[in-house]
């Protein structure tokens, strides 16, 4: 039986036969959206064997090692030298082709529980930042403010999930009798940042806590993709303490529009 064989043709249907191991390919794409397919190919393909990663992404701390800088290396398992060489590649394209689009949610929540297993390192370092955060004064509320050119590929699809005043307009709307006394605001674009700040401590009077991916301007994702290595490694830690801090306050607001968002739903 041919193992490299993906798929058999029964009765008209297509039938996911197992190939032994499966290489998901990262590529140049932002963090969340990365991990949210890695996560779908972590559920749905389970069954499929070991589950491998080929790094062709920007978010590693070293030439050679990227997810196990951040993450545990066993879910996936980067790719080596010794990885067997008959194992089915998939990409981006292969997930939206196979997967139903219904059952996407499902699949991504199993296969985040499965891969989100940090480093002893991470582990700590978010410690250091969440629990002094977490014994300010309550609620807290997290704002994610992305911007960038995920703001401006929303200004030109006429979005304005990501604007400040839609943040603050959404969750008031939500939540009217919640007074906020502790506000995080993270994300990537200092001008929205600020401009949030000061619609937040206007409306509430809270305390606003700034933090979010400080690499010298608003992300655009191929002008990070061209950083050093060092501001890569570093901005992609604290982007990970991020996303744990916006998982674990009481309230959290951010845009469909970003990847984040999904990751913590």
């Amino acid at each position: 039986m041919d193992r490299k064989a993906a798929w058999l043709l029964l009765a008209g249907t297509f039938v996911r036969a197992s190939v032994g191991c499966i290489i998901f390919e990262a590529n140049g794409s932002g963090f969340a959206a990365n991990l949210r397919y890695l996560a779908v190919a972590a559920a749905y393909y389970k069954d499929d064997g070991t589950l491998f990663i080929d790094e062709k992404w920007y978010y590693k701390c070293a030439a050679d090692r990227g997810w196990a800088s951040f993450f545990r290396g066993d879910l996936p398992v980067p790719i080596t030298s010794d990885t067997p060489s008959n194992c089915r590649r998939i990409t981006f394209t292969d997930i939206h082709a196979e997967v139903e689009q219904s059952r996407w949610n499902d699949f991504e929540k199993e296969g985040l529980a499965r891969i989100w297993q940090l480093t002893p390192f991470m582990r700590q370092a978010v410690s250091d930042v969440l629990t002094p955060f977490l014994h300010s004064s309550q609620p807290h509320v997290a704002f994610h403010v992305r911007g960038g050119d995920k703001f401006e590929g929303g200004q030109r699809e006429k979005m304005t999930s990501t604007l400040s005043d839609t943040l603050l307009t959404s969750f008031i709307s939500a939540h009217p009798n919640v007074k906020a006394k502790t506000c995080l605001l993270l994300g990537d674009d200092h001008k929205l940042i600020n401009q949030t700040q000061m619609l937040v401590e206007n409306q509430f009077a809270c305390r606003a806590v700034l933090r979010g991916i400080h690499t010298g301007s608003a992300h655009r994702q191929q002008q990070f993709n061209e950083l050093s290595l060092e501001k890569r490694c570093l901005a992609t830690q604290r982007l990970i303490i991020d996303i744990e801090t916006m998982a674990n306050v009481e309230y959290f607001v951010g845009s469909p529009t970003s990847g984040i968002l999904h990751l913590l739903l």
